[in-house]
């Protein structure tokens, strides 16, 4: 009775000690063990992340917990279920501000590139980001899109999930 239980738990949590976890990792992804090890430090789960008056992520962002010693287990379900990019892009945004910041600059000027000549297929026109001042008021609009036929313009500001172009 007790393997059949041992088995089952087995199967929704995985443990190991976080030397395993390092070379595991290592071994699937092609990484080095120290970059490994960076990387799975800031996914072990820190309690001090979620005291009042910090900007706390889903507990999901860190799948790993301690269970003592060098021991790290992870829930399948939990990595499964959660949405690991959303996550990952809030937890570095709250442990690793400077890098979070560079990447969201290096993004928008990526998804620029992207977008403008997707909307040039649709007629439209892009600029952006441009930077204004009005009624000595310092502002920024990340992205303009003009469409000359309808004599209509839409600003857009802080769009990370910008989803309104069907796919062609």
């Amino acid at each position: 009775m007790l393997v059949k239980k041992h088995q089952r738990l087995c199967s929704v949590v995985k443990a190991m000690s976080c030397h395993g976890w390092k070379s595991e990792i290592s071994r699937r992804s092609g990484l080095k063990v120290e970059t490994v090890a960076v990387i799975l430090k800031d996914l072990i789960y820190d309690p001090a992340l979620y005291e009042n008056g910090n900007k706390q992520p889903d507990v999901t962002s860190q799948p790993f917990f301690c269970l003592g010693g060098e021991f790290l287990a992870v829930s399948n379900q939990l990595v499964l279920l959660s949405n690991a990019a959303r996550n990952l892009w809030d937890l570095i945004s709250i442990i690793r501000p400077e890098i979070h910041s560079r990447l969201r600059n290096e993004k928008e000027t990526l998804w620029l590139k992207m977008l403008s000549p997707k909307l040039q297929t649709y007629g439209l026109r892009s600029f952006g980001p441009i930077k204004f001042e009005y009624e000595n008021k310092r502002s920024d609009l990340d992205l303009l899109v003009i469409d000359d036929a309808q004599r209509f313009g839409l600003q857009l500001s802080k769009w990370q999930n910008l989803n309104f172009l069907p796919n062609r």
